[in-house]
């Protein structure tokens, strides 16, 4: 019972693992967020598949030192993954000195792991000292690796929008429960009561990763958001990248992204099922809207997309800044005396507006059907 129950939540690390690469983390652009959460998820399939090759293969216990490794990847993956989760704070940096800090730590650990075997073999009585340092260090680090990155979460609670925090809230409680059902599951089916042991630890970790997937697939719905491979089981297809244009965060770069988003409205020919009028509706405030939340730094860029399918276009722009709240978005007075996100309220009646969770991409999606898209006096 207790070997399937492991092998169930191994099974389906591995499967959610697919599901978020092929979903959404590998779709462009590439951020840190991307790269640093691809990483985890690629180091912890390969440690649950030498878990398993471990646990039903006689010559597993070849591979214990890979096995170490592996899991001081993983875990400290999971802490630099969480670092660079997006959050409004900026200048946060003693987390990230922190995590540096924990880093060396943790090349040394490797270090002196690999060169166990070579010492005892050597030097076999001052290696059962030299073991012993190594345990608790390991041990520590993996430890200080788990705490880290329910402490950066924490932290980034505390600058974030209220519909990400209630997530966020989510997210802790679903892990702290997890934590006790692998604490209570450990202690009945293991003798050694060992909490940090490899064969429970890898559970725990996966369970972080399911409990990160429900979360991601329940309440922002990335796979429907985002376009991939998994899109054919949504909307029939895979979704065409048509363009990507990127421009610095300024006037000059939104009226060079304009330009060359009207070049392909002429050249496509969406005037058959999309007026001038409601096109230029759809580029000047989203692009206006990205330049107002996105264009705060020197180095900001705004990226412009246009995914295509067989029955609707789908047009992304995505800024670098902290985003905002769309419920914040309200009807626009009678006597026109608050005008802020008039134009979006508009947009969204009419078209199917998405924002990511920060607010910072917005996706509009546009029919090729013209019976289906707003005529130009609709507003009269």
């Amino acid at each position: 019972m207790a070997q399937l129950f492991q092998y169930t939540v191994l099974g389906l690390a591995i499967l959610s693992i697919i599901v978020i690469l092929l979903a959404s983390v590998m779709r462009r652009p590439f951020t840190s967020t991307k790269i640093t959460f691809s990483i985890f998820a690629i180091t912890l399939s390969v440690w649950n598949a030498l878990e398993f090759y471990l646990n039903t293969s006689p010559e597993g216990g070849e591979f214990v030192l890979s096995r170490i490794l592996l899991s001081h990847l993983t875990l400290y993956s999971l802490g630099i993954s969480a670092l660079h989760f997006p959050f409004y704070s900026r200048r946060e940096t003693t987390p990230s000195f922190f995590m540096a800090f924990l880093g060396g730590v943790g090349y040394v650990i490797v270090m002196l792991t690999i060169f166990t075997p070579s010492v005892e073999r050597n030097y076999p009585l001052e290696s059962i000292l030299y073991s012993k340092i190594n345990f608790y260090l390991s041990r520590s680090f993996d430890l200080m690796c788990m705490v880290s990155f329910l402490g950066i979460a924490f932290i980034k609670l505390t600058s974030t929008v209220p519909a990400l925090r209630k997530t966020l809230y989510i997210g802790l409680s679903l892990i702290c429960i997890s934590t006790m059902v692998v604490g209570i599951y450990n202690f009945e089916f293991n003798d050694n009561k060992d909490l940090l042991n490899s064969k429970y630890l890898i559970l725990y970790i996966d369970s972080i990763l399911l409990i990160l997937l429900g979360l991601a697939l329940t309440q922002y719905k990335f796979i429907s958001f985002y376009p991939g491979i998994l899109s054919i089981f949504i909307n029939g297809e895979i979704p065409h990248l048509m363009v990507q244009k990127t421009a610095q965060a300024n006037i000059v770069g939104a009226a060079y992204l304009k330009e060359e988003i009207w070049r392909l409205y002429e050249v496509e020919h969406w005037s058959l099922f999309l007026s001038e009028f409601w096109f230029s509706i759809i580029v000047d405030e989203t692009l206006g809207n990205a330049l107002l939340h996105g264009g705060k730094r020197n180095d900001d860029e705004l990226i412009f997309q246009v995914f295509e399918t067989s029955k609707f276009l789908d047009f992304y722009v995505i800024d670098m800044g902290k985003g905002f709240d769309p419920r914040t978005i309200i009807a626009p007075s009678e006597d026109g005396e608050s005008s802020t996100g008039k134009g979006i309220y508009i947009m969204r009646k009419l078209f199917q507006v998405d924002w990511n969770f920060l607010g910072n991409e917005i996706r509009v999606r546009v029919s090729k059907n013209p019976d289906e898209n707003p005529k130009q006096d609709v507003l009269a």
